[in-house]
């Protein structure tokens, strides 16, 4: 299979996305089709054949279609990879580093999140509702809109969009990675969450791009943001997935003054857990190398 560094270092756009569009040809073959629900944990690449739920609650009343979407939609594979050359963005760690920052950008969430996922499907259903009698038009747009590609430039992205195509990014960037879902709880949230826990040279780091480290002018004005991710020791990992132990890590964003220092702000303590069920067990046990410590 194509490796990343043969698709980072060409520098021809054409012949770039070339190399995108066979690699993800043969990871959407060769990997199976998954239902991921709110009490998933999965290793690999999401294929488009997938499909993904984020809320158990959400559902319409008319058709009875609820909080499920498709990852059919693949322009997030190529943006990425023009946003790394953009910047001279070359290695493995580039892309844990800035995934985050990429994200906020295809989703228009940079600093602020100006719209609500549960409207953007409320007003989905409202319109699939309105065309039902004519099928194949309804067919056509259920297709098109319940697709995680709805979510591009709308700013109402959550978490699980954010794991599931950071899932995708660093599985596609040959960095072996988890998709999770649990919970978060911190000073200003408590709440179900999804987030990511990705292996590099045998160290374990969970991945929250959903909530990044965030840079703000002495204005309170958002300026940037690089991706917030943690050592984690490999047997608290194995206990965490195991045992529903929890990780506690410290979280805080940075404001930069007026005479150019930084200072560190929003000082916090993030606590994640999960009680969620193995979609692929045989898998993970590979992705922790668990030979003796099985799940």
């Amino acid at each position: 299979m194509i490796a990343f560094e043969e698709i980072i270092q060409e520098k021809d756009k054409q012949k770039r996305d070339l190399l995108i569009k066979e690699k993800l040809s043969e990871l959407n073959d060769t990997c199976d089709s998954v239902e991921i629900n709110t009490n998933s944990i999965m290793t690999g690449f999401i294929s488009k054949k997938s499909k993904l739920k984020f809320s158990d609650c959400h559902f319409d009343m008319n058709m009875g279609l609820g909080s499920v979407y498709e990852m059919k939609e693949d322009n997030y594979f190529y943006e990425f990879f023009d946003f790394l050359v953009d910047h001279n963005l070359t290695t493995k760690q580039n892309v844990i580093e800035f995934v985050s920052s990429f994200l906020k950008k295809y989703f228009d969430e940079q600093g602020k999140k100006d719209n609500d996922r549960e409207t953007l499907f409320d007003d989905i259903w409202r319109q699939l509702d309105a065309m039902y009698e004519d099928k194949e038009r309804f067919n056509r747009c259920k297709d098109s809109w319940l697709d995680i590609g709805i979510f591009k430039g709308r700013s109402a992205a959550e978490c699980t969009e954010h794991a599931c195509i950071t899932q995708n990014l660093l599985t596609f960037c040959d960095i072996d990675c988890c998709y999770i879902s649990g919970h978060m709880k911190s000073n200003k949230s408590d709440e179900d969450h999804a987030f990511n826990i990705f292996k590099m040279n045998e160290n374990f780091y969970l991945l929250d791009s959903t909530n990044p480290n965030c840079l703000f002018d002495n204005s309170d004005i958002y300026v940037g943001c690089k991706s917030f991710f943690y050592r984690i020791q490999n047997d608290k990992v194995i206990d965490f997935m195991k045992n529903n132990s929890e990780i506690k890590l410290p979280k805080c964003n940075f404001m930069k003054k007026s005479d150019g220092t930084i200072m560190k702000v929003d000082n916090d303590n993030y606590i994640y857990t999960t009680s969620s069920k193995f979609l692929n067990e045989e898998d993970i046990n590979n992705f922790l190398n668990a030979s003796k410590k099985t799940l």
